[in-house]
């Protein structure tokens, strides 16, 4: 480590401190400030804003071209628009490629990446990202995700879940390169199905993940520019017809432009140190000022029996608790609108199975529920695609909404568990 890293670091450690003091004694002072303006990644001294336009150095431009050498190097992380890779066989070892790291099912959503795993295809086993990451220490990244989330994460939701990916990465292998592909356009066809993703919000997304390659030191690629016709929607002879995925044709010409606009640089060996120490200054700082502010759930013998009888046919081996965080973003639920609950789901990525139990507080809330409940599993049935878990499809085709008095549950799962989750559930309120 020359001087310069050490003194760059050693002031960085000073700033955190300050920082962190500062925090802490604010919180002290005004406890309810403390609690009303939680810290973001924007609001850390130590991070750059993010900006309209971006640095040059943010976004790729054009290089010479880095040859299939450079393309040879790259890991490739995403949904399905990244798993075409494999199954078209555009990368080195064809359709066994160990570049493409997806869930078995071949998707990654950006509001589940925490608790996703993949197919690490050294083994076949299937790990977290960040432990396939730390195993592999890749020297460049590819990030293609998030057209799965456009339709129904805000910006602050987006921005948040994105961002933690990243850094978790950075945390368990900081000299990995990282590179955040833009989202890629859909076609016209695929827009008139009205079911949320469309060019207009991932266009928006792709400039959320631009300020996101700008506050993480990472580099935004704009790949989606080289599929888009005359009217901004994918050109038709780029995909494979479905209207949402690229066929070969699209893959040739993202792969082209990854090869004209390589990572040649890199960020700077001091720059990544310091935003290493700012993200840990940061994770400390959110600790300290949010200590105070903790939530209590509520939850009454009531709820306990309903929830037991439905977890006892429902709860399955390898599912899990949602936290409060993914009801709220997905299931368009927050804390105030319902009195307690609770909801699993399956986090083998060859299962869709999902419950879920919730206690309103009055009847006009129950109904309320209700209605969220039903939206949910409309808007799953519309981004489902077919071409992926086949087999797991009927789930979401039968997938129901029940309300009893106070109590509204839904069950994602195969109808012979469904229909006695349901006999469970409605147990529980006869005489």
């Amino acid at each position: 480590m020359n001087r310069k890293v050490a003194l760059l670091l050693i002031f960085c450690i000073i700033l955190s401190i300050f920082a962190l003091a500062a925090c802490s004694n604010d919180a002290e002072s005004h406890p309810d400030k403390a609690k009303e303006n939680k810290p973001t990644v924007s609001d850390n001294p130590l991070l750059p804003k993010p900006t309209e336009d971006p640095e040059p150095t943010t976004v790729l431009g054009e290089t010479e071209d880095a040859g299939s050498e450079y393309i040879d190097k790259l890991v490739f992380i995403g949904d399905s628009t990244t798993y075409g890779l494999k199954a078209y066989g555009m990368l080195s070892g064809g359709k066994d490629t160990l570049q493409v790291w997806t869930p078995s099912s071949g998707t990654l959503a950006l509001f589940n990446q925490s608790w996703a795993t993949i197919v690490y295809p050294e083994t076949g086993e299937e790990i977290p990202i960040t432990e396939a990451v730390e195993r592999r220490q890749p020297e460049y990244l590819v990030l293609t995700i998030g057209v799965n989330g456009v339709s129904m994460m805000d910006e602050e939701q987006f921005k948040a879940d994105y961002i933690d990916l990243v850094q978790r990465i950075q945390k368990v292998s900081p000299d990995t390169k990282i590179i955040c592909n833009s989202i890629y356009p859909v076609q016209a066809s695929y827009e008139a199905k009205d079911n949320g993703i469309n060019n207009t919000v991932i266009e928006r997304a792709n400039g959320w993940i631009k300020q996101i390659a700008e506050e993480t030191g990472t580099r935004y690629l704009d790949s989606a520019s080289v599929l888009k016709g005359e009217d901004g929607c994918l050109n038709p002879d780029y995909g494979n017809g479905d209207g949402i995925h690229l066929g070969p044709a699209g893959f040739d010409r993202v792969l082209n432009y990854i090869r004209t606009h390589a990572y040649k640089s890199g960020v700077k060996y001091m720059k990544r140190i310091a935003a290493l120490i700012a993200v840990l200054a940061l994770m400390l700082g959110l600790a300290a000022c949010t200590a105070n502010d903790e939530k209590k759930p509520v939850k009454t013998v009531a709820m306990e029996t309903v929830k037991d009888a439905v977890c006892e046919v429902a709860l399955a081996d390898g599912m899990e608790e949602l936290n409060a965080d993914y009801v709220s973003r997905m299931l368009k639920l927050n804390d105030g609108d319902y009195d307690s609950c609770y909801a699993a789901i399956s986090s083998v990525s060859i299962s869709i199975n999902e419950f879920g139990v919730f206690k309103a507080k009055d009847a006009a809330q129950a109904a309320e529920i209700e209605s969220a409940l039903n939206k949910y599993l409309e808007y799953r049935r519309e981004i489902w695609m077919d071409e992926y878990l086949p087999n797991e499809y009927p789930k979401l085709e039968n997938a129901s909404v029940h309300k009893e008095g106070l109590y509204v549950c839904y069950f994602i799962l195969d109808d012979d568990t469904s229909a006695a989750a349901l006999k469970a559930f409605e147990g529980c309120f006869e005489s």
